[in-house]
């Protein structure tokens, strides 16, 4: 795989826009300067917004458009990048942990006060440089609460009640190795003190508005998919990708029904994987739309059978409500 670099003091970028500044705080600015130097790299959700819009001149093209003294291309990535951050970060909400807002432990432990807020998630090449960073935020002014992420990765630090900073400690390595272990395809873009890099697939990937699986073997798939999915808006699967999911909810599924299974410490239910599922039934093609459907209830499984023979060319239904196919079949 070959990765493209577009050297961009990106940093310097977002503490010069006063725009930007609104979704992205001076002090997270500080915060993420002392990640970058002590080895880190950021990536994820927080990444792929900000790479987004960098490399876009429109919503429909992505190529690079910062050019040194392209004034022009410059101000167009301004916007864009306020809108894809606004959005990503949910500005405007305040984050806000403390025991004061939310007296129930619960509600702490399972994050519903970041609900909407997406996290700046950032990775290091050693434990060594993690463990620096993480002493050296430690003693910031900026930080209103510092707790381990939800998942046990790392640290999760609130900046100005605004910004989530998730310093991950545990999984450690080189840029591209731990890359290649996410489970989204969408969310190999990492930004380091050399720039912004990317590959070619993940341009085509977001040219075409495409959400990209990897790896199906974490439990949270399916409902990180639907966050990358409302967070940032796609349309589709990639081809070829649809079978993975299919595959992920069956297994979402059985385990639901086996075990005493919770995430985020709320209970998984079958009932919930169904209705997950049936969100996506747009995404999926008439095969993987009637496997899916083997888990949903009786009236969504009638509406796919319905909505099959749509798809397969207005075949007439004898269910109870009425024809399907074209208007006037």
């Amino acid at each position: 795989m070959t990765w493209n670099t577009l050297k961009i003091d990106w940093l310097d970028f977002l503490s010069r826009k006063r725009k930007l500044q609104k979704a992205v705080s001076v002090r997270t600015i500080d915060a993420l300067k002392i990640t970058l130097d002590n080895g880190g790299y950021v990536t994820g959700g927080f990444a792929r917004s900000f790479a987004y819009a960098l490399l876009n001149e429109d919503y429909n093209v992505i190529k690079p458009s910062i050019e040194p003294g392209d004034k022009v291309h410059e101000a167009k990535a301004d916007g864009d990048a306020y809108l894809q951050l606004h959005k990503y970060l949910g500005s405007g909400s305040e984050v806000d942990p403390s025991p004061a807002r939310w007296p129930d432990p619960k509600f702490l432990e399972s994050r519903l006060w970041k609900r909407g807020v997406g996290d700046i998630d950032v990775f290091f090449n050693t434990r060594q440089g993690a463990d620096a960073a993480v002493g050296s935020l430690k003693s910031s002014s900026a930080l209103t609460w510092i707790g381990p992420t939800i998942a046990g990765y790392g640290q999760e630090y609130v900046i100005d009640k605004r910004n989530v900073l998730q310093i991950i400690t545990k999984v450690t390595g080189h840029q591209q190795d731990v890359l290649d272990s996410f489970d989204l395809a969408n969310a190999a873009v990492y930004f380091d003190s050399d720039g912004l890099h990317y590959t070619d697939s993940w341009v085509a990937l977001e040219s075409n508005n495409q959400l990209g699986i990897e790896r199906c073997d974490k439990p949270n798939l399916l409902w990180r998919v639907h966050k990358w999915k409302k967070r940032h808006s796609y349309s589709k699967l990639r081809p070829g990708d649809e079978e993975k999911y299919v595959d992920a909810l069956f297994v979402a599924y059985d385990k639901a029904k086996t075990t005493d299974w919770k995430m985020w410490n709320n209970s998984v239910t079958p009932s919930a994987v169904s209705r997950l599922g049936w969100q996506f039934s747009n995404w999926l093609p008439p095969s993987e739309l009637l496997r899916a459907s083997l888990i949903f209830d009786g009236y969504h499984q009638l509406y796919t059978l319905q909505s099959v023979a749509k798809k397969l060319g207005g075949v007439v239904s004898s269910m109870p409500f009425g024809p399907v196919g074209p208007r006037g079949a």
